[in-house]
């Protein structure tokens, strides 16, 4: 599996992923930190989180099914490196061992309460 994974780099401050878009990437920070974003009432973006090196995004959407829930850029103060999972290759992985989906459902439900904690949705 690890043959599938791409590198990405990114800038400080770059968007990586676009709160809205459609789902079709797994990323895993391979060097630096990303900075999870929430949209709240007036325009602002709020920092609710932080996903450091050998942690990983965008798989609830991809679990779940519909658009990205928040936006994901690179912290301001550090470049960053991803490796890259295709969607097919993450159904893959997941569906091929029941720990490994387990854990990741875990995971999942633990990002979605902070989601739901920030914006006061019961998602």
């Amino acid at each position: 599996m690890t043959s599938k994974l791409k590198q990405e780099k990114y800038l400080p401050g770059s968007i990586i992923i676009q709160k809205g878009e459609a789902a079709d990437k797994f990323f895993i920070v391979t060097k630096g930190y990303v900075e999870v974003l929430l949209h709240v009432p007036g325009g602002q973006e709020l920092v609710v989180a932080r996903v450091e090196s050998g942690q990983y995004f965008g798989e609830i959407a991809l679990l779940h099914g519909g658009p990205r829930m928040v936006t994901i850029r690179a912290a301001l103060d550090n470049d960053v490196e991803v490796a890259v999972l295709s969607q097919s290759d993450f159904n893959q992985l997941i569906g091929g061992s029941k720990t490994t989906r387990k854990q990741m459902d875990s995971v999942v439900q633990e990002h979605l309460r902070i989601i739901t904690k920030e914006t006061g949705d019961n998602a």
